[in-house]
C-alpha cells in the first residue's frame, strides 16, 4: 500500500514502514488545519510526531473515521497532538456512516 501527496511540486512517497513520519512531514510543509484518517494511525502518527518535537500547531479539526475510538483513545490523540503544538483542536469520530446513513458526529 502506499499514498502520496503533492504541494508546490513536492511529492512525498509514503509505504507502511514510514507512512506516520511520511505524513508528518507533510504537515509540517503545508502547514493544514485539518488532518483525517483513521483513528489507529493518527494516534500512532501523533505520537511518534510529538516524540520527535514536531510542530502541529496549524492543526485546528481532526475528523476522524473508519474505526470505532473510545474516549481514552480520543484522549491520547488530543494530548500528543497538543504536544505538537496543535492545543485547540476539535476532534469528530464516527464509524459506519455510510451504512447508518448520519453523518459526522462530534467528540470531545
Amino acid at each position: 500500500m502506499a499514498m502520496s501527496a503533492q504541494r508546490s511540486g513536492a511529492r512525498c512517497q509514503a509505504t507502511r514502514d514510514n507512512a506516520a513520519s511520511s505524513v508528518a512531514d507533510l504537515v509540517e510543509a503545508a502547514r493544514p488545519t485539518a488532518v483525517m484518517g483513521i483513528g489507529s494511525f493518527l494516534r500512532r502518527m501523533a505520537q511518534q510526531a510529538a516524540d520527535d518535537g514536531r510542530d502541529f500547531s496549524s492543526i485546528k479539526a481532526v475528523p476522524i473515521s473508519g474505526e470505532i475510538m473510545t474516549a481514552r483513545m480520543l484522549e491520547h490523540l488530543r494530548d500528543n497532538l497538543a504536544r505538537c503544538g496543535a492545543t485547540d483542536v476539535h476532534l469528530s469520530s464516527s464509524y459506519g456512516c455510510t451504512e447508518s446513513g448520519v453523518g459526522w458526529v462530534p467528540s470531545v
